[in-house]
Parts: structure tokens; C-alpha cells; sequence
């Protein structure tokens, strides 16, 4: 549970293609391979099944339920923001619950500023669970819906995007 009584949900798997900055979070975290997925609380049941085929196919997921004992006591501001900036491939996103809380805000506001150094480069992957627009999201950006796939489909194609 989060200050505020927001519930975390978030799944990653972590990009080798930086160095991880050396913070406090750090070692927690399994070693790094791809990509940062990130629900609100109220889409739970989305996160878990989309944490799961991945890591089932052997790819490295840190995903908070997993993690639960690790992050306690961690300063969250400052660790997840190292996530969604520094240490990620991909970050997905979207829905109105996503939108509007407190946490999920904070580490919208750390993957933009990412994706705005990627310069063109691929990294937010929108997963949509409603038709909610996110503030700084282009809408021409290529998104995958819940209303056309299943979490099940989705999380084929992520293992597809990692590893493809």
C-alpha cells in the first residue's frame, strides 16, 4: 500500500541498455533485461496476468507483488522514477483510473520525460483499457486495446517485443 492508500500494481522488466544509476532500489531488482508495465490499482487482474507470461517465458519481470518485502521501506518517489526514466525498455500505460492517480501520475510524468529522450524511438507501449487520453500522450502513437485482445494476447506480444 502506497501513501494515500493507493494500492501498486506495476510490472517491469528492466533494459540493459543503460547503466542502472546506483540508488538504494537497485539491487532489489532482477538484473536487467526489458521493459516497465504499469496499471492502476483498480486493473489488478490485467497487471498480475501480464506480469506472469512473461516471467513464465523466462523473462526477468519485476513486478510489485513479487517484490512486496524488497520495496518496503524504500523511498518510492525516488526509485520508481529511476525505473521509468533510466532503467527501462518499454513502459506501457492507459485507462481513466491510470490517469487520475496520485502514483501512476508520478510515474507518467517520469516515462514522458523518457520517451522525450528516446527522440522518436519507441518506448511507451499504450495498452488501452479504456478510451482515456493521457496528458502528453500523442494520440498517433500505436496502441494494443483490451476491447480487441486479451491480456492473454497482449502479454504473447510482449514476450514477442522483447525477444523478437
Amino acid at each position: 500500500m502506497l501513501p494515500g492508500g493507493e494500492r501498486r500494481t506495476s510490472l517491469s522488466t528492466l533494459s540493459g541498455r543503460r547503466q542502472p544509476v546506483k540508488d538504494r532500489g537497485a539491487a532489489l531488482l532482477p538484473k536487467p533485461s526489458k521493459s516497465h508495465f504499469r496499471f492502476a490499482a483498480t486493473e489488478w487482474a490485467y497487471a498480475r496476468e501480464l506480469a506472469t507470461a512473461p516471467r513464465s517465458a523466462g523473462v526477468n519481470v519485476f513486478y510489485h507483488d513479487f517484490y512486496t518485502e524488497k520495496l518496503w521501506g524504500k523511498d518510492l518517489v525516488v526509485f520508481f522514477d529511476d525505473v521509468y526514466r533510466k532503467r527501462s525498455r518499454f513502459c506501457a500505460i492507459i485507462s481513466k483510473e491510470y490517469a487520475e492517480r496520485m502514483w501512476t501520475n508520478h510515474e507518467r510524468r517520469s516515462a514522458q520525460a523518457r520517451a522525450l529522450e528516446e527522440k522518436g524511438n519507441e518506448y511507451i507501449l499504450p495498452v488501452r483499457i479504456d478510451e482515456t487520453e493521457l496528458p502528453g500522450m500523442p494520440p498517433a502513437t500505436g496502441y494494443v486495446s483490451t476491447a480487441q485482445y486479451s491480456i492473454e494476447q497482449i502479454a504473447g506480444m510482449v514476450i514477442k517485443k522483447l525477444t523478437g
